[in-house]
């Protein structure tokens, strides 16, 4: 697990530094503070695959148009702070320590375009180049101790490895193609009753069932039978909720799937086996809003959801919200079990100064912060 967390030259981030994270963490703060940018961060460097930076930007439009070519290129200066190039490598990763040796640098590339057998790639530029010739970044990404890799900007055919150390829950939810090869992965190996159970804290289910829908590609529809009826229903149909719920419990087992690699050790391997698996790899679940379309008063319950499934599989969860309520309902989920490892990170930027300050609540700090009602966001 991650200790704690530096952060320098990402993205909105000049320079952050995290003293202390828990096993659960709740990040909050104001709007444009750099909630999201923070787990976009943490995705960057916890990921196995380091083009999981590729997706990042793919999937969130983070390209430049060329003018003479037809297709777009990974801006991989959005990266960066102030998207500007001159201002350094990024570095993310814990402090000074032990732990220090895992941090990540990201920095550019000059690179030139080239047409190669008909494809258009990009090679590191050498020296001087012709002046029509088009330039672009490139990324270079090296883990401390441990090769480099070079990545070129051109978008990736495919997005969303199916096997990483990390997965993200945006706003927005699992797109249908992912949340379906999940599904495929933990039923295949007896985890879809953690699912059912998980789900069950808002809508009691004995069955859930993906099947493929035809009208998106890769799509699929989420059916589940409720407890005491034969008929099989869509999902959505009881709401945002529980659809909500199932995405994070699904992530959560899929991740348990990873870390004991049920491909490698087979579904009748020894439950000792399994769990002794998951103590040896951590994984790490990145949750952007996590109350999106989930009623206060269930917020309790869900927190105390993500603090068993956090402790079950092995997972460090890091959750954003902009919810009194939500945060509310962390501290007293905190609070009822000694074995919750919770913090909350509130992240804040004085007017005038470029530097993000983070302040952090522990578990002695949350029954203050909720009896004073503390502005924590």
């Amino acid at each position: 697990m991650l200790d704690s967390l530096d952060i320098t030259n990402f993205r909105t981030f000049s320079h952050l530094t995290i003293e202390r994270l828990g096993r659960v963490n709740l990040i909050v703060g104001k709007n444009n503070v750099g909630k999201t940018t923070l787990l976009e961060a943490l995705h960057v460097y916890t990921a196995e695959e380091r083009a999981v930076v590729l997706e990042n930007l793919a999937d969130r439009d983070g390209m430049v148009w060329s003018e003479t070519w037809d297709k777009g290129y990974l801006d991989y200066v959005s990266l960066f702070h102030t998207w500007d190039p001159s201002v350094g490598k990024i570095v993310i990763g814990p402090l000074n320590g032990p732990a220090a040796k895992g941090r990540l640098t990201l920095e550019l590339v000059d690179m030139e375009k080239v047409e190669e057998q008909g494809r258009i790639r990009f090679k590191e530029k050498q020296g001087d180049v012709e002046a029509e010739i088009e330039i672009a970044f490139g990324l270079g990404i090296r883990r401390d101790g441990g090769p480099g890799t070079l990545f070129e900007p051109c978008v990736p055919d495919w997005l969303y490895p199916l096997l990483s150390n990390v997965v993200f829950i945006r706003v927005e939810g699992v797109p249908s193609g992912v949340l379906g090869r999940w599904w495929e992965k933990i039923s295949e190996n007896a985890y879809e009753r953690e699912v059912i159970d998980s789900v069950s804290i808002v809508a009691p289910l004995d069955r859930v069932e993906l099947r493929k829908d035809k009208t998106r590609v890769p799509g699929y529809v989420v059916l589940v039978r409720m407890q005491g009826r034969t008929e099989l229903i869509p999902l959505k149909t009881l709401g945002g909720g529980p659809f909500r719920i199932f995405q994070i419990a699904t992530a959560a087992t899929y991740l348990a799937w990873t870390a004991s690699r049920h491909d490698e050790l087979g579904k009748d391997a020894p439950i000792e086996t399994r769990e002794e698996a998951l103590k040896r790899n951590t994984k790490f679940l990145l949750i952007d809003e996590i109350e999106n379309c989930i009623h206060y008063t269930l917020h309790v319950k869900l927190w105390r959801l993500v603090f068993r499934l956090a402790r079950r599989y092995n997972l460090q969860v890091f959750a954003t919200s902009h919810s009194w309520d939500c945060t509310k309902a962390f501290a007293e989920a905190v609070a009822e079990d000694e074995e919750n490892d919770g913090v909350v990170v509130r992240l804040e930027k004085k007017e005038g100064q470029d530097k993000t300050r983070a302040v952090i609540f522990d578990k002695s700090d949350l029954p203050i912060v909720v009896r004073e009602q503390i502005e924590v966001r």
